[in-house]
């Protein structure tokens, strides 16, 4: 890194350009955010927008590419979304066990996966009381038409069975018997089983409207307003990263439903095969506790999200300058090589 930083020394300015929706008010000193039209030192690459991975190395070759990963799972991917991520000179992942998951999906990726906690548009992805105010219309009609009120309980995860989407309908089930107006919301974000969304979405029907099971990702316009109006978020598996994260831009409390949830986002966990446990758990979530963790989870966000400066800087100038000795050039020649691992690069931990 000390070379790197030698580098950036000798620049006045980085010149970094967003290909996607930037979740970055600020940039670092030293960083200049400039037009993906125009040329520019690091493209930042969102993935829904992995696309344009190649036209921007063939229109600015000597430029550094960082692919950003951190708002999906890894596990979304497919063969062609893989092989346009070895095109970049960093890709960025959420947690270490995405980077452990991509690089044994594609090996060539190894050593070029850099550690980002997932950054989210706080404005956008915000608690019900700035939502009814900032898109008020879209919001309220979103509400009338899904006929959604509190208490809610969202599952966001992969349809797939022991996947969590069966156990948390137990649990409403049970809250059912005390409280009436109970509803239920899930939306799916990673895998889909198509048997088990059948299955559940059956079992739904028994709630009438209070119950809800989407059949498909919702749209990234109506994906803040699933987790304003719930109540508790459940999440499950390897796709609990970033339905945790939206949670908490939401202020609403989070329970894991497994081992590998509870893991990868650091909170609380109800057993896996007991529906009691868990609608005791949502319970004690419903009330001023759930308001007061939804809260504090919100708080943490922002704050991390305003202290990421030094991690930015960090990989953007070992993207344009190389990790350590190596060049933008040598970079390239690496990962030009399709045919062996690039052992050279270098992991980028943000600090």
């Amino acid at each position: 890194m000390a070379g790197a930083e030698e580098t950036l020394g000798q620049w006045s300015h980085v010149r970094v350009a967003f290909v996607g929706s930037p979740a970055y008010d600020e940039l670092p000193g030293g960083f200049e955010r400039v037009s993906p039209e125009g040329e520019a030192d690091v493209y930042h690459v969102r993935h829904d927008r992995l696309g344009s991975v190649r036209d921007l190395h063939t229109r600015y070759p000597t430029a550094a590419i960082v692919v950003d990963l951190t708002g999906i799972s890894v596990s979304e991917l497919d063969r062609s979304t893989l092989v346009l991520a070895r095109e970049a000179d960093v890709v960025v992942v959420a947690s270490s066990r995405e980077a452990a998951t991509l690089e044994q999906r594609d090996q060539r990726l190894a050593g070029r996966v850099s550690l980002m906690p997932a950054s989210i548009d706080l404005e956008r992805f915000a608690p019900d009381a700035e939502l009814a105010v900032t898109r008020r219309v879209h919001y309220s009609r979103f509400k009338r038409y899904h006929r959604l009120a509190p208490p809610t309980v969202l599952f966001a995860g992969a349809y797939v069975p022991d996947g969590g989407l069966a156990l948390a309908l137990d649990a409403v089930y049970l809250l059912r018997d005390d409280l009436e107006d109970i509803r239920f919301t899930s939306i799916p974000l990673g895998r889909i089983d198509r048997r088990h969304l059948d299955q559940c979405e059956r079992r739904a029907l028994i709630l009438g409207h209070r119950g809800i099971v989407e059949w498909s990702a919702p749209t990234e316009d109506e994906l803040p307003f699933w987790f304003a109006t719930a109540s508790v978020v459940l999440v499950a598996g390897d796709e609990a990263a970033r339905p945790a994260v939206l949670a908490a831009a939401a202020a609403r409390p989070v329970l894991a439903l497994d081992a590998v949830a509870a893991e990868t986002v650091e909170v609380g966990r109800a057993p896996v095969d007991d529906p009691q446990a868990l609608a005791a758990a949502i319970r004690g979530l419903l009330g001023p506790a759930g308001t007061a963790a939804g809260e504090e989870d919100r708080r943490q966000l922002v704050a991390r999200q305003t202290s990421m400066g030094p991690g930015l800087a960090q990989l953007w100038t070992s993207a344009a300058f190389g990790a350590g000795a190596l060049s933008n050039s040598t970079l390239r020649a690496v990962r030009a090589d399709a045919t062996s691992a690039p052992s050279s690069s270098t992991v980028i931990q943000p600090r």
